[in-house]
């Protein structure tokens, strides 16, 4: 007995005849699926912003704060530097001819010394030479000055004694034409032919004269310029070993300088070696100097926020490293722009300021911050400098509203390091003083 088939479900596919057309299934419905995909990305969007407002309104409550303060505003600049003595006289290596002196001996930094005491000693070995030999020529030249002085006078009683005699022929001519009337046509003519001969060897005797004294004393002359030059190259030389020695002109201690060429290969940013024995000094160059110590300074550089108001005649307040305590007053003498060195990445403006009064217990090299009044405004809105900032180049604070900031435009008035006088908002506005927006803004400097 044959197995029974199984009955396929659904209603039979009739076959395909011969010469008919198979129908093509129908297509799948693609823009169903993309709109589902866009309503799952909508809500994972949805989902992100919301976990950030989360994290934003958290952040917000942890930004400090600061309410907008009306009254009046003592606007500082702050510095730090160094003590030093003030109006320095400075000592330079000497211009030696276009050579570069070398350093032979230099006191250490920071040693006391006395007027007169030497401070720098340049190597006179090449001047010495140049010395020695100047004055040997100057020797040779006096010998032959005295030679040529000599070889002059022996040749003025020569041509004395060569005039003498053609005057003495002249005279013995004219008395033997005197007898001329006496003699015979023939000799008498002799005679006058013998006069005229010696008279021409006179003159010609008188101008060779003339000549020779005049190239005896010209020979002189070259030989005393030659003298001269050979005494002014010795004196040359030996000004240039006196002027090789720098001596202190005032009682204090020495400020070595550093040495840009001491390090043979140049970068931005490298330690400049103060100069040393063995260093060569171009002309000019100031290798070290001696500080004024009745009138201390400090050397300082400001910091970035309201160094643009710093100017000559403001007032400071000191405080030294190693004088606990003291605040001493000061006031600014000169200001530098912002510079930046080859050898140093460090930029910034700078100052000078000169201390009033002194201590016995200050000495230069101790460290120093000062802190200079800009300015006094009374009656004005202020802010402290950390709720000042920059976006899109303006100034502007972050003003709190319902848990939330906003930038908004203000107007400085006058910046200090600490405080800022501003415009364009009330007393009492709620200000961040850290900064909400993320990268989209930065510090005011």
């Amino acid at each position: 007995m044959s197995e029974a088939m199984p009955q396929l479900t659904g209603a039979p596919q009739p076959a395909a005849s011969p010469g008919s057309v198979v129908q093509p299934r129908r297509p799948m419905r693609w823009g169903l699926v993309i709109v589902i995909v866009v309503i799952a990305g909508c809500i994972a969007a949805a989902v992100i912003y919301g976990r950030r407002l989360l994290q934003g309104s958290a952040a917000g409550s942890a930004i400090p704060t600061f309410q907008v303060e009306f009254g009046t505003v003592q606007v500082t600049a702050y510095a730090k530097g160094t003590l030093q003595g003030g109006q320095a006289d400075r000592l330079t290596a000497p211009s030696i001819g276009g050579d570069r002196p070398r350093i032979s001996f230099m006191l250490p930094a920071g040693s006391e010394v006395k007027p007169g005491d030497v401070v720098v000693r340049f190597d006179t070995g090449q001047e010495e030479f140049k010395l020695a030999q100047a004055e040997n020529a100057a020797a040779q030249a006096a010998a032959n000055v005295a030679a040529a002085e000599d070889q002059a006078k022996a040749q003025d009683i020569e041509n004395a004694y060569s005039l003498q005699h053609a005057r003495s022929e002249v005279q013995l001519a004219a008395i033997a034409v005197r007898k001329n009337p006496l003699l015979p046509k023939l000799d008498a003519n002799n005679n006058l032919l013998v006069l005229r001969s010696a008279r021409a060897e006179l003159a010609q005797w008188e101008q060779d004269v003339s000549k020779q004294r005049a190239s005896g004393q010209g020979l002189i002359a070259i030989q005393q310029a030659a003298e001269d030059k050979a005494k002014a190259q010795a004196a040359a030389a030996g000004g240039y070993i006196a002027a090789m020695t720098l001596r202190a002109t005032r009682a204090g201690y020495v400020a070595v300088e550093s040495n840009p060429r001491g390090s043979g290969v140049f970068y931005r940013g490298m330690a400049v070696k103060p100069f040393q024995v063995g260093d060569q000094v171009s002309a000019g160059a100031v290798v070290a100097q001696i500080p004024n110590l009745g009138q201390l300074q400090v050397q300082a550089k400001l910091s970035e926020a309201g160094s643009a108001y710093v100017a000559q005649g403001q007032a400071a307040e000191v405080q030294i490293e190693g004088v606990p305590g003291r605040v001493f007053s000061a006031r600014v003498v000169r200001v530098s722009g912002i510079q930046q060195s080859f050898f140093s990445n460090n930029q910034g403006a700078t100052c000078v300021l000169g201390l009033e009064g002194s201590d016995a217990t200050l000495r230069p090299g101790m460290d120093v911050q000062a802190r200079i009044v800009l300015s006094t405004l009374p009656h004005v809105l202020w802010v402290p400098a950390e709720a000042l900032f920059q976006l899109n180049g303006k100034p502007v604070v972050y003003v709190q509203h319902n848990g939330a900031f906003s930038p908004q435009a203000v107007k400085v008035i006058r910046q200090g390091s600490t405080r800022v006088a501003i415009s364009g908002i009330p007393a009492g506005t709620v200000v961040a003083l850290s900064n909400p927006a993320g990268a989209e803004a930065e510090t005011q400097p």
